[in-house]
């Protein structure tokens, strides 16, 4: 007679770090949050990296998980207008950072303390203009040890994981893919569309594309003005929308909007209640990145049910189901992105059915507590402490 079974030991509980603390804005950490404590793994903490901190906290954390931009914790950058240093300086000061950096996963390490890292992003928002990398070696370099140091390796696409691999994992190491979830139902509705619209200077029937998010050169913001003015149809219109990250953006957007007044500016930070009523009021969102990247504005543009003018990279593909759901362009072109443009405004009845396409997209990725549960078993395998 066969005996019983043994029961099922239950998972042990990993407690984590995040590295940076969250984006106060962005709805993602604390959704992925939700999802890695149905899975145990409990956030405990978003600490500075300190070698004190380490210590410290030997006993009271399992894991080390960063997120955006990992070398605002090495690179020196310039400082206000009210100080200076020069060029030498800063890269001086940034390899020194960058020394303790390494020491401190160093040190994490030899503590017991598991560690992983999401890349959202290949390259560092501020090094990237016009699509290209504008830094030295100081972040490829701060990017592969990071990586050495990792138990884990994440991406939430197949492209950027490759770009990844190539530029700075270590030969041999895995970059596991686990999707971005969607953020159906988490904006809250706002004023009415016609409101909205009426408060920005646009007409009813005005076709109107929104460029929503921090204003950045690796959205490559110069690109979308130059094909949006190519276009010279009077009965459309741009909103550009979200806080100026970096005032290298300001003049064009602002001379633009000066010449042309189809164009629209919002240039504040847009808050968490007054999301969802600008996507309500535009007919199509734009994109003009043409580098592969976490797509978390793309994919909030579907959630909201608004079809997209996106690069055509495989991850915009896959998300805009080959076109179903949007208009692809291709990356860097001006006259492509001007085409998207006017076969977008060319027809609002299609525009709204590519819009409820965006929407059954965005409710086919996976839910946040399946994110979590894929996370969540990839920590455990790989990051687990010795106990």
């Amino acid at each position: 007679m066969r005996g019983r079974a043994a029961p099922e030991r239950p998972r042990v509980v990993l407690r984590m770090a995040r590295f940076p603390p969250a984006l106060g804005r962005n709805p993602y950490t604390a959704l992925l949050s939700r999802g890695l404590a149905e899975h145990g793994i409990e956030l405990v903490a978003e600490p500075p990296l300190t070698c004190r901190w380490l210590v410290s906290n030997r006993r009271a954390v399992d894991v080390l998980h960063f997120h955006w931009r990992p070398n605002t914790y090495y690179a020196a950058r310039k400082r206000s207008h009210t100080g200076s240093r020069s060029k030498a300086a800063r890269t001086l000061r940034s390899w020194a950072r960058l020394a303790a950096f390494s020491c401190r996963l160093r040190l994490a390490r030899l503590l017991g303390l598991g560690v992983a890292w999401t890349i959202h992003e290949v390259y560092p928002p501020d090094v990237i203009v016009a699509g290209r990398r504008s830094a030295g070696r100081i972040d490829r370099v701060g990017s592969g040890i990071l990586a050495r140091h990792c138990d884990l390796l994440m991406a939430h696409d197949a492209e950027t994981a490759e770009q990844a691999r190539a530029e700075f994992v270590p030969a041999g190491a895995e970059v596991e893919v686990v999707p971005h979830g969607s953020y159906v139902g988490v904006y809250p509705a706002g004023r009415p569309r016609s409101e909205v619209r009426s408060t920005l200077g646009l007409r009813p029937d005005t076709f109107t594309f929104l460029c929503f998010g921090a204003l950045r050169p690796d959205k490559e913001i110069d690109l979308l003005l130059e094909a949006f003015l190519a276009t010279g149809d009077p009965d459309t219109a741009l909103v550009i929308a979200g806080n100026v990250d970096d005032e290298r953006c300001r003049p064009a957007v602002v001379e633009a909007a000066a010449a042309d007044p189809r164009i629209k500016l919002l240039l504040e930070i847009v808050p968490h209640e007054r999301v969802r009523e600008l996507f309500d009021a535009a007919d199509a969102f734009v994109n003009a990145r043409g580098r592969a990247w976490t797509p978390g504005s793309l994919i909030l543009a579907l959630s909201l049910g608004v079809p997209a003018v996106a690069g055509a990279l495989q991850s915009n593909l896959e998300l805009l189901g080959q076109g179903r759901a949007g208009w692809l362009f291709r990356p860097g072109d001006v006259g492509s992105l001007r085409e998207a443009f006017d076969e977008a405004a060319a027809d609002h009845g299609l525009a709204r059915a590519k819009g409820r396409a965006a929407l059954e997209q965005a409710m086919g990725l996976p839910s946040w507590s399946e994110i979590g549960r894929q996370t969540a078993d990839l920590m455990h395998r790989r990051c687990d402490r010795r106990r």
